[in-house]
Formats: C-alpha cells, sequence, structure tokens
C-alpha cells in the first residue's frame, strides 16, 4: 500500500515495506533526522495510520463503552489519549480521540492494529444496534485523507508560516486551510516535541494532489528553520527516547495497562458510573497489584538494549527489554522492557544479557533526556 506522497518518498528517501505499506525509512541518516526533529523540526508522513469518525448522539456513548478513559470529560476541541481493551484487559490498540464538536468524535488507531479496530467497532456497534438502535453513523476515511506529524521546537513557528486558522495548542483541535487546501489540526504527535498532526481530507493516492500540495508547502516553509522530512528510523528512536510505548513491544493483547504503568488518571475511570469493555479484569489487576512492570532502561557505559534481550540481576533473569537503540542525543544505549515489580524503583542497577556478556544498566524514568534541553517542556 501507498500513502498520498509516496513518489515524493521515492524520489528522496529509501522506501521500505513496514506492515505491508511503503514508507520512507529514512531520507539522510537516522541521527541527522533525529537530531533535527530533537534541535528544530521534522516532518513526517503517518498515513498509514487509521482516521475514523463516529457523528451522532450516541458517540460519545458508543466510544465511552470502548475505552477506559470517561469521555465526558473531553471537551469540544480537545484530543485525548487513551487505549481499547479485550475482554481480559488487555490492549487491542492505543488511540487518540478528539472531540470535535456535538456529537462528533475523531479515533487515531494504530496502522498494524487498524483492520483489528475496524471489525471490532463494527462487531460492537452490530451487538449494541441489535439491543438498541444507535443513533451514530461510523465512517472509516483513512484512505481518502492523508495525515502529516510536524514535530520539533520550531515545528509551530513552521506551521504559522502556512496555517490560515487559529493558533493550535497541545491536545488541541481545529481546522483551517494549508496552501489553500481544507485540513484537520491537531496538537498532538509521538515525539516528546512540540508540533501538531495535521489530516488532509479528500485526496487519495490516485488523486494526490491535495496532500502533495500541502507537503510540499511546509517543506519549503521549513527550509530556513532546518526543518527535514523524517522517516521511519528516527521516527522510532525519538517515541522511545520519550518513553512512549509502541503496539507490538510495549503493549499487546496480553498486557494490562496497569503493567505498562498507563492506568493512572484520567487515563484510567475505574470508579466512575460507566462500564466498558475490559473493566472487570482492569479493575481486578489493580486491586491485586502486578508481578511486572514497564521501565525506563539505559546502560552505565556501552552495550545496546535490544527487543528479547534478558534484564538480569545477580544471576536470576527478572525481565526483559522490549525495545532499545542508542541515543544520537546523549550517546548510550537506552531502551524499554519489563521487569519484576521488586526491581522496578529508579536507580536500580540491572544488567541486560547479550549472548554471553551481562553489561551494566539502571532504572530510570521517562523521558530519557534532559526534559529543560529537549522536548515540549523545554526551558
Amino acid at each position: 500500500m501507498k500513502t498520498p506522497v509516496y513518489t515524493w518518498h521515492k524520489e528522496h528517501g529509501q522506501v521500505i515495506d513496514f506492515l505491508g505499506w511503503d514508507l520512507p525509512v529514512r531520507y539522510s541518516d537516522i541521527s541527522t533526522e533525529h537530531k533535527a526533529v530533537r534541535n528544530a523540526a521534522g516532518l513526517f508522513d503517518v498515513s498509514h495510520m487509521g482516521r475514523l469518525e463516529f457523528l451522532g448522539k450516541d458517540a460519545e456513548m458508543f466510544l465511552n463503552s470502548l475505552v477506559p478513559r470517561d469521555i465526558r470529560d473531553v471537551a469540544i476541541g480537545r484530543c485525548a489519549y487513551t487505549y481499547v481493551l479485550n475482554s481480559h484487559g488487555g490492549f487491542q490498540d492505543d488511540i487518540i480521540v478528539t472531540h470535535r464538536g456535538d456529537d462528533d468524535f475523531m479515533v487515531v488507531c494504530n496502522a498494524g492494529n487498524y483492520d483489528k479496530i475496524v471489525s471490532w467497532v463494527r462487531t460492537m456497534l452490530n451487538i449494541m444496534n441489535q439491543m438498541h438502535p444507535l443513533d451514530l453513523t461510523f465512517n472509516d476515511f483513512s484512505s481518502t485523507s492523508a495525515m502529516y506529524a510536524l514535530q520539533g521546537p520550531k515545528a509551530l513557528e513552521i506551521l504559522a508560516k502556512v496555517f490560515e486558522g487559529e493558533p493550535i495548542g497541545r491536545w488541541r483541535y481545529t481546522t483551517g486551510k494549508i496552501a489553500g487546501v481544507d485540513i484537520i489540526l491537531q496538537g498532538t504527535g509521538y515525539t516528546g516535541e512540540a508540533g501538531c498532526e495535521i489530516i488532509i481530507p479528500g485526496t487519495t493516492v490516485d488523486e494526490p494532489e491535495k496532500a502533495l500540495k500541502v507537503w510540499t508547502a511546509i517543506i519549503d516553509a521549513g527550509e530556513d528553520f532546518g526543518l527535514l522530512p523524517i522517516g521511519l528510523g528516527a521516527r522510532d528512536s525519538l517515541r522511545l527516547e520519550a518513553g512512549m510505548p509502541l503496539y507490538g513491544q510495549e503493549l499487546d493483547e496480553f498486557i494490562s495497562p496497569v503493567e505498562a504503568a498507563l492506568a493512572f488518571p484520567p487515563f484510567a475511570k475505574i470508579d466512575k458510573d460507566v462500564t466498558f469493555i475490559g473493566q472487570t479484569p482492569f479493575k481486578k489487576v489493580s486491586e491485586a497489584g502486578i508481578e511486572k512492570i514497564r521501565v525506563g532502561l539505559r546502560m552505565k557505559k556501552r552495550g545496546i538494549p535490544r527487543t528479547h534481550h534478558e534484564i538480569v540481576v545477580d544471576g536470576k533473569v527478572i525481565g526483559e527489554v522490549t525495545s532499545g537503540t542508542k541515543s544520537p542525543i546523549f550517546n548510550l544505549g537506552f531502551g524499554m522492557g519489563y521487569v519484576e515489580k521488586e526491581y522496578s524503583q529508579i536507580g536500580t542497577t540491572v544488567f541486560i544479557r547479550t549472548g554471553l556478556r551481562e553489561q551494566e544498566a539502571e532504572v530510570v524514568g521517562y523521558p530519557f533526556y534532559d526534559p529543560s534541553v529537549y522536548g515540549y517542556k523545554r526551558d
């Protein structure tokens, strides 16, 4: 599958197969692209993600039955992070819900879970409609739109040069135009930096004109700011450096939000007067406690933690690495993984087993970088 700006990527970058999509892994090198986002700005094509809308008086109620976050608390014009659970309380996906207007919601889901989430939504709509007809229209406009992420400390300054509309804030939603093209804008992203995600409705692989017009307008506007197009490689190292979990690595159908350290307010609504799928096992895990939990890991000297590397203390395997790489910012190996809860305290020394070697690491908090220097909270 291709995105509407595939031809641009093919001309300027290295394209690979990612979950059945032809996407750029890099345009220059991953370290350069990573640093551009941390120090200036980067533009990502994330059109492979799912874009769904829920319209009607029962939209809020329906979404509230699917997620452990109270959608009633998400005001119009705001976006919210949450997740869809299965009946056992494990992750089906983590998503962004946007309250666009009265009886109007949008959901962005991960590309790898797109088919599963659309099928789940249709199944639950069918079940609920059989019990009581819903005032709800479900639209999947993923294939008739494009989606970009503009991220970095200069991202909003670049946006201001091309966007016709009200200024956007973090976790906010608005609409407007770029290069004369109607767009949807929300203050979200997956890098830890300031920025936004841009959705261009009414464009396809066969009719890419609108998508290309917006993409090139942003590229041109960002040239003097140091903006670069960014591929999948730097997208992964950036999200990991910000401590953001990835479905299929840190999250899956068998992991509870409690174990993933994502069960805190406002993500969870266990004690509120609403029910959601997976609520009973979620509540049981919350009350009974857990044996393992997601933590950050930073190497003390050399070595890079990789997925499935064992985490060891005194010769005992106490967990496993889920993601890892080397940071272009602080020049050390780092990653995330799950460890037995008694070893999860920040500052705990552990060892990463790589083949026959055990290399020293430390349990650390998120983000991995200094938030006074990098990220949206920087001074």
